[in-house]
């Protein structure tokens, strides 16, 4: 476990430079210099590309992982090579059926989004550089090898994004050659990906040792853990697309600034199951599964208490980030706290997912899976046309703790793994005091709403997490940089 706490360490840190140069980007610069309806564009067709990237690589993000550590050194070259094969035959085939579609994509699901019809064929080489960059990613996860590819991932692209949005201020780029360009940056990432893993000599591609019967297991748990995947992506996706479908780009441009909102706490979650991830299917192997559940406590206690202090610093500062958007956002706050609280959920259950499809159980996060995209679909086909914005926050919410419940549930009655102890009923307790009393408290003054806000997060949940050692992990964390620093 040595390696995932330094790994982890150093991908938090990289996280967090890169979650920052992206709050920058998107909640500073973009609403500032763009217009509302370009901003839902961008990340429009981000969220498009992503499901699009997701659905032709079916399953090979969790195959390269699951399967990687059991081929023999001498063998990994072709696994590698068989990795690459099924990431250009799925693209091509669903391609194939993107340009039958075509049509129908462009009128059924974004007739509204006029300004996205000028762009709509560059969500292909968008998506394909996401597919490789993604599928290179896990790679290096299975080689545990994850700090150069956080680096280039959370912070050189975002650095890359930024010089964009400051030529486009400068009118040196029109909006047309940005689009381009940050298409291009997506390809520039994989090259740098792919020059990584030769310096360190593990891109390289031969049949050796690969036979043919190894492809069964394979491509079977390919088939079922493809849905498992793309559900979660699915619920983080489908809002924004069927909001831009039915809305228009301008509310989505509002919703998906938000979103980048809330995946600012989500930063330390992330930043740990990057090097965890592939440790779970070793202790699955070895059947350690005292190990497993210390795992996920872990996760749980020390990844609710970071999301919650992110969350409510977050939630309780909201008038002074008003102060540097446009006046149309401040409609957003609905959409942080709903989506917020939904992924404190997620991040409270932690790595249940990672641990349900390593499993003997793979197979049944298959109907967790079919019964998630088709609550997605459903909550937002019935919410947004009624409520708009606020519906797809009411969608995303019920989606995204319905399957987390529901996935804990189950590991309990089979496994017996379990994340409710002392420790997270009485962090629940004091976020909620801390999230209710902020409603009691309404001044005039901005300045001395914030001081009491701020005092409230420090007095009512930050002391008392300290005070009663609700997170071990977190609290010898800094009290040994504390004293590493006074002994410098």
């Amino acid at each position: 476990m040595g390696v995932v706490k330094k790994q982890g360490l150093q991908n938090t840190v990289i996280s967090y430079a890169g979650g920052a140069l992206g709050f920058l980007n998107k909640v500073f610069l973009l609403p500032k210099v763009f217009l509302l309806e370009q901003v839902g564009l961008v990340n429009v067709m981000m969220s498009f590309s992503l499901l699009y990237a997701q659905f032709s690589g079916f399953g090979i993000y969790s195959v390269v992982i699951r399967f990687y550590p059991q081929y023999k050194k001498e063998h990994r070259a072709a696994f590698l090579k068989l990795v690459l094969k099924w990431l250009f035959v799925g693209f091509f085939v669903l391609t194939a059926l993107f340009f039958f579609f075509q049509n129908w994509i462009r009128e059924g699901l974004f007739e509204k989004s006029a300004l996205l019809q000028n762009y709509f064929f560059w969500i292909l080489p968008l998506a394909f550089f996401i597919l490789l960059l993604e599928v290179l990613d896990s790679y290096s996860k299975a080689l545990l090898k994850t700090v150069a590819v956080s680096l280039i991932k959370d912070v050189v692209f975002r650095l890359l994004f930024f010089v964009l949005i400051i030529l486009f201020y400068l009118d040196l780029l029109n909006f047309d050659l940005f689009v381009y360009l940050f298409v291009g940056a997506y390809g520039l990432l994989v090259v740098l990906m792919i020059g990584y893993l030769i310096k360190i000599q593990a891109f390289k591609l031969d049949n050796k040792g690969l036979k043919i019967y190894s492809l069964s297991p394979i491509l079977a748990f390919g088939l079922y853990v493809f849905l498992a995947d793309s559900s979660s992506l699915l619920v983080s996706s489908i809002d924004s697309l069927m909001l831009a479908d039915q809305k228009g780009l301008s509310d989505t441009g509002i919703y998906t600034t938000m979103g980048f909102l809330v995946s600012a706490f989500l930063i330390p979650y992330r930043s740990m199951a990057k090097i965890a991830t592939p440790i779970v299917p070793q202790l699955w192997k070895e059947n350690r599964r005292e190990e497993i559940q210390a795992l996920y406590l872990r996760f749980s206690n020390s990844g609710f208490v970071l999301g919650a202090v992110f969350f409510l610093l977050i939630f309780l500062n909201f008038d002074l980030l008003f102060l540097f958007l446009p006046p149309e956002f401040e409609t957003g706050l609905f959409v942080f706290v709903g989506i917020g609280l939904a992924r404190l959920i997620e991040v409270m259950y932690g790595i249940n997912g990672v641990i349900l499809v390593n499993s003997s159980k793979y197979k049944t996060d298959l109907l967790f899976a079919l019964l998630l995209i088709l609550l997605t679909v459903v909550t937002n086909y019935l919410c947004i046309p009624r409520w708009g914005m606020k519906g797809a926050v009411v969608a995303s919410f019920i989606s995204i703790t319905a399957i987390n419940v529901t996935r804990g549930i189950y590991l309990k009655s089979v496994f017996g793994f379990y994340i409710f102890n002392k420790n997270l009923a009485l962090q629940l307790f004091f976020f909620a005091a801390c999230f209710l009393a902020a409603q009691v408290f309404d001044v005039k003054n901005i300045y001395l709403q914030l001081l009491i806000n701020n005092s409230m997060l420090v007095l009512l949940f930050l002391i008392p997490i300290y005070h009663f050692n609700l997170a071990p992990e977190i609290k010898n964390s800094v009290v040994k940089t504390i004293k590493n620093k006074f002994k410098k």
